[in-house]
C-alpha cells in the first residue's frame, strides 16, 4: 500500500492502512477499535485481528485469533472493525479494569453498549483471555455520574460564563497509569473539574477512589478541582472567579515548547564528542516510536541522527532550571524543524532518525502529536549512549543526552554536529553541509 505526498496521515487514515496492510481479512481491534468507536482515548498504536500470521508489518501489532464469527466483525467509515462487544472482549485482555470499567460506562452513554451481544460474545468466548475480566466487570457497572442535577447545573453555570470559554464536558482524559472520565476539561490549561454529588461521592470508597482518580491525574500534569452543590448553586460566581484564576495561573506558568527565550546560554564544545568521527555504530537494536525495533549498524546508505535531551508537552512546566543548562531548552522546535524539511532530506538521499533517553510511550505521544515522519529511537536504559560514550548531562535524577547529530553512512560516523546552537535552525544547516 502507498500513499503520496507528505503530509501525515489522519488517525482512521493510518488505520485503514494498516487493516489494508494485513490482508482481507483482516480487522481492526484491541485498543485501535476503542478508539474508533469512542470508548477509550487514543491508544498510540495500531492493532488488528487476523486469522493466521501474516508477513509481519512495521509499526502494526497483529493478534492471531481463532474466534472469527462475522457477527462480531462490522465496518465503521469505511474500515473494517470489531464490533462493540467483541472490541470490549478484546480490551478487557489488554487494559486494567478501571479502564475497562471506563470504556462500558462510555459504550453506554454513547447508546452503542448492547448487552445480549456481549452476553452473546462471552458465551462463544471459551476460557479467551479477558472473558473472566468482562464478566466481573459487566456484573459490578452501574451508570457513573452521567447526567446527575449538579453536573446539569455545572454546565450550566459555565456555559452562560462569559469569560470562561467552555471546556469538553463528560471527557476521557488519560492519567499516568489510566484513563478517568472528568466532568470537564480544559486541555490546554491542563485544568480538569469532578462534581461531587453526594449520590456518587458519600462513601469512604468513593472517596479514596477519587482521591486516587485525582493522584493519577495530578501525575500527568492535571489540576483537578472539585466542586461541591454549594460550590454549584449557591457560590456560582465564586467559582468561576476560582476556575478564571485557575486557567490564568497555568498560562502564565507554562511555557511556550514551540518557542525560544531569546537569552538562552550558548553551549559550548567540551570535547565530549571527539572521539566519535569515524566510529563504527554498534549492534544496537533500540525501540521506536512505530513499534519496531531499529538497529542504526543495519541501515545501508545515509542516516541522519539528531539526538536531544528530551521534549516537553503542551501545557506542562519544565524540569526546574531547564532554561539555565546550556542547550537543553529548543528539543521541540528542533524536531520540527527536521520534520519540515524531511521531505528535503530524502531528495539528498538521507533518511532522518530522531533518538533521546525518554520512555518509548513518552515519544510516541510526540511522534503523533508533532505529526513526525521518521521513527524516534528511545535509548531509555542508555545501551547506545554507553557504547558510544554519547555526551550526556544528569538533571533531576535523569541522565539526558545533550544536543549532537550524527551522519552516519552505511555504519559508520562520517560527520559530527556538536555542540548544536541553535536548534530551531539546526536542520537547515544539516542540510547545507549535506548539499555542500
Amino acid at each position: 500500500m502507498y500513499r503520496t505526498g507528505l503530509a501525515p496521515l489522519p488517525r482512521r487514515g493510518n488505520y485503514l492502512a494498516a487493516v489494508l496492510a494485513c490482508g482481507p481479512k483482516a480487522w481492526l481491534s484491541h485498543r485501535s477499535a476503542a478508539d474508533l468507536w469512542g470508548l477509550r482515548p487514543s491508544a498510540l498504536r495500531l492493532e488488528v485481528t487476523v486469522p493466521q500470521p501474516a508477513g509481519r508489518v512495521p509499526g502494526v501489532e497483529a493478534h492471531r485469533s481463532r474466534m472469527l464469527d462475522p457477527v462480531d466483525f462490522t465496518t465503521k467509515e469505511g474500515i473494517p472493525v470489531t464490533t462493540v462487544a467483541r472490541t470490549l472482549l478484546d480490551l478487557s485482555a489488554v487494559v486494567p479494569a478501571s479502564n475497562l470499567g471506563v470504556a462500558i460506562d462510555r459504550a453506554e452513554r454513547s447508546r452503542l453498549f448492547d448487552l445480549i451481544a456481549v452476553v452473546d460474545v462471552l458465551n462463544r468466548a471459551r476460557g479467551r483471555e479477558g472473558a473472566t475480566t468482562l464478566r466481573r466487570a459487566i456484573a459490578a457497572y452501574r451508570p457513573s455520574t452521567q447526567k446527575s442535577e449538579l453536573e446539569r447545573r455545572f454546565k450550566a453555570l459555565v456555559e452562560n460564563a462569559q469569560e470562561i470559554p467552555n471546556p469538553r464536558f463528560n471527557a476521557l482524559v488519560q492519567g499516568e497509569t489510566e484513563t478517568h472520565e472528568v466532568d470537564a476539561v480544559w486541555e490546554a490549561q491542563r485544568l480538569a473539574v469532578q462534581t461531587d454529588g453526594f449520590e456518587f461521592h458519600r462513601t469512604r470508597r468513593d472517596q479514596e477512589r477519587d482521591a486516587a482518580s485525582d493522584a493519577d491525574l495530578e501525575l500527568a500534569g492535571y489540576r483537578v478541582v472539585r466542586l461541591t452543590w454549594d460550590d454549584v448553586t449557591v457560590h456560582g460566581k465564586r467559582t468561576l472567579r476560582r476556575l478564571r484564576l485557575r486557567r490564568l495561573h497555568s498560562l502564565a506558568n507554562i511555557p511556550d515548547i514551540h518557542s525560544l527565550p531569546d537569552d538562552l546560554p550558548v553551549p559550548t564544545d567540551d570535547g565530549a564528542a571527539r572521539h566519535l568521527l569515524n566510529a563504527e555504530v554498534p549492534p544496537i537494536a533500540l525501540e521506536t516510536t512505530t513499534g519496531d525495533h531499529l538497529s542504526l549498524d543495519q541501515l545501508p546508505g545515509r542516516t541522519v541522527l539528531f539526538a536531544y535531551p528530551r521534549t516537553g508537552r503542551p501545557n506542562e512546566e519544565l524540569p526546574p532550571g531547564w532554561d539555565a543548562i546550556p542547550g537543553a531548552r529548543g528539543c521541540t522546535p528542533e524536531t520540527c524543524g527536521f520534520r519540515d524539511a524531511h521531505g528535503q532530506f530524502a531528495d539528498l538521499g538521507a533518511r532522518v532518525v530522531a533518538l533521546s533517553t525518554q520512555d518509548p510511550e513518552y515519544q510516541r505521544e510526540m511522534a503523533e502529536r508533532l505529526a513526525l515522519p521518521f521513527p524516534v529511537l528511545s535509548d531509555e536504559r542508555l545501551e547506545l549512549t554507553r557504547a558510544l560514550r554519547l555526551p550526556t548531562f544528569e538533571t533531576g535524577g535523569r541522565t539526558l543526552l545533550k544536543r549532537l547529530t550524527l551522519v552516519i553512512d552505511d555504519g559508520r560516523i562520517s560527520h559530527v554536529f556538536y555542540p548544536v546552537f541553535p536548534p530551531h535552525s539546526h536542520a537547515r544547516e544539516v542540510l547545507d553541509w549535506l548539499r555542500g
